[in-house]
């Protein structure tokens, strides 16, 4: 039996009670009878026209449709010769890795020279110009390359430590600004009590980095380099820190 017999059996039986009692005894109002009457005709006349046609497809499609297409690909998909990004994000991309290095390398360098500079906000702002670093020297060379070529030329390897680094750069980031601004407000709030001393500030600051590695841990073992349809007949290699598609983990994950 196909999908469309067993639709019309499943839709049909509950109207049958409706047309073969008798009018005089109707279910409700009138308005309520004659509005099933018409939801009735209405589905006879769609399982007419359906069954006329020379195949019985429609209902089989009606229930495949909803089912993911997983080489479908964007039909306004522009060649990067044609987007104006492929030579811009370069550089942009080249002006912000200079003045990040020159900029957070003048603060690390100053601050590991200079003790007279190693007092509790600086220490927490030394942490945040390594996290910048971390970030700059190994993302920003390898994800300007991919706005000007379609596929990724670096490997699974580097692909994992590419988004390893991203990640660890937003936890370190994250967390030291929390710490330093409760560091802040106890500052502030209690003028006169050092509630921190330096040694307990390079041990919450070496804590962030910890946390924040292990948390980044799981984009080590996830990503990966996949491939993705194109335009043309053509594949493309991707950085994907979720991992290929046919494993589970994103049906897991949306969920």
């Amino acid at each position: 039996m196909s999908s469309i017999e067993v639709f019309k059996e499943t839709l049909s039986s509950p109207f049958t009670c409706y047309r073969a009692r008798p009018s005089s005894q109707p279910f409700g109002n009138p308005a309520t009878t004659a509005t099933r009457s018409m939801d009735v005709n209405f589905i006879e006349d769609f399982f007419s026209i359906a069954n006329g046609r020379n195949d019985t497809s429609l209902g089989d499609q009606m229930f495949t449709s909803q089912q993911p297409n997983t080489t479908e690909y964007n039909e306004d998909y522009t060649p990067y010769s044609d987007r104006p990004e492929t030579y811009i994000v370069p550089v942009v991309f080249s002006i912000i890795f200079v003045v990040g290095v020159l900029g957070n390398g003048t603060l690390v360098v100053i601050f590991v020279r200079h003790r007279a500079m190693r007092n509790i906000p600086n220490t927490y702002i030394f942490s945040l110009a390594l996290a910048d670093l971390l970030v700059i020297l190994i993302c920003v060379p390898l994800i300007s390359i991919i706005y000007t070529i379609e596929s990724w030329p670096w490997g699974d390897t580097l692909c994992r430590i590419s988004e390893f680094a991203k990640d660890i750069s937003i936890g370190v980031s994250v967390f030291t600004l929390t710490a330093l601004s409760g560091e802040r407000y106890c500052a502030i709030v209690n003028p006169l009590r050092k509630l921190q001393t330096k040694p307990m500030t390079v041990f919450t600051a070496v804590m962030i980095w910890i946390i924040a590695i292990v948390f980044a841990l799981p984009v080590v073992i996830r990503s990966t380099v996949v491939e993705r349809p194109v335009p043309g007949n053509k594949t493309i290699l991707i950085c994907d820190p979720f991992g290929p598609e046919d494993d589970g983990f994103r049906t897991t994950y949306r969920r």
